[in-house]
């Protein structure tokens, strides 16, 4: 039986990779088509759980429900590459709090459709707007990167909002298949499928070299990054279900927090006093948000979208292996 520290334990270690996959895929992506990263990142896995879910009865399932599948492709290609975008052309400290914030925007905008808001609901809505606002503002006082233009910067926040609403709804589409019987193993083997076929396509335009001993690996860097993006996406099923729903909402809530300290080593940098700020805001919002509204943040739009006629498929027996959920675009 698995020690009861063990879920926070392993929280806390994605939450680190992911923090680390920013502060370093966004100093990497300056030198290195960020399309040859996800090509070798996403290659080794797609070819190894694809194969495993050609031989589990899961693939019966994942052809008879190919519309979601699709769809989970499509957010999962969308939001992995434009919060990759963003952190090539933001700061990612900057990207980290948006991306956290606008996803509690859409969060709160599902939750309260068809219902009138709470109150408490409504000034955390509000603060978190502001911060989105602050970043935005920052970026374009700040800039980042090589780029020379403050307009790439705030370019690069809209990405990450854009990034934060497709994660969002991206979710919903991995809870239906999992209401329908797909496990967590099959459906990340095809998740990224879309995102590898582009990665290739634009590799080969950029006549960049298809052998892994050009770009990243030349650069020592590929093992890395596979640890820091790939990995994340095989725990993270493994910390949501081994760690209390408080404790796991606490700790990835500090993860724009993890981001500032990686970041700073990465650059060899003095910390900002307006990164500290700005994160520490964030958190405190976050942490308020979750501890008073429940199973909220960037899982809940999943939870509170099942819709009536999934919740008759649970009661009829249709039972997944459990939430398929990505807390960060991976």
């Amino acid at each position: 039986m698995p020690s009861v520290h063990s879920g926070p334990l392993l929280t806390a270690a994605v939450a680190l990779m992911l923090a680390g996959r920013d502060a370093f895929c966004a100093h990497l992506f300056q030198s290195v088509s960020l399309f040859e990263v996800t090509l070798w990142c996403f290659l080794p896995v797609v070819t190894v759980l694809f194969s495993l879910s050609l031989l589990s009865g899961q693939f019966a399932r994942l052809i008879a429900y190919w519309r979601l599948v699709v769809a989970v492709n499509l957010t999962a290609a969308g939001n992995t590459i434009l919060y990759f975008y963003a952190l090539k052309l933001a700061d990612p400290v900057l990207v980290s709090v948006v991306f956290g914030a606008a996803a509690w925007l859409v969060v709160f905008s599902a939750s309260t459709h068809n219902s009138r808001m709470p109150g408490l609901e409504k000034i955390v809505m509000w603060l978190l707007a502001m911060v989105v606002a602050l970043c935005v503002g920052l970026a374009f006082s700040l800039g980042h990167g090589s780029h020379g233009s403050y307009l790439v910067a705030v370019f690069g926040i809209l990405l990450a909002i854009a990034s934060a609403a497709i994660n969002s709804y991206g979710i919903i589409y991995e809870r239906k298949l999992s209401a329908y019987g797909v496990s967590a193993f099959a459906i990340l083997s095809v998740r990224f499928l879309l995102v590898l076929v582009i990665s290739v396509s634009i590799v080969a335009y950029q006549g960049l070299s298809l052998l892994p001993f050009s770009g990243v690996l030349a650069q020592g860097a590929l093992v890395l990054v596979f640890t820091l993006v790939v990995l994340p996406a095989l725990l993270i099923q493994l910390s949501i279900a081994r760690t209390p729903p408080v404790v796991l909402k606490a700790i990835f809530a500090l993860i724009p927090a993890m981001v500032l300290v990686f970041h700073t080593a990465v650059n060899a940098a003095p910390y900002s006093s307006i990164h500290i700020a700005v994160v520490s805001v964030y958190t405190l919002i976050a942490l308020m948000g979750n501890l008073s509204t429940g199973w909220v943040g960037r899982h809940a739009v999943a939870e509170r979208e099942l819709t009536t006629q999934q919740v008759s498929d649970l009661k009829g027996g249709l039972v997944g292996t459990g939430p398929s959920v990505a807390t960060k675009p991976v």
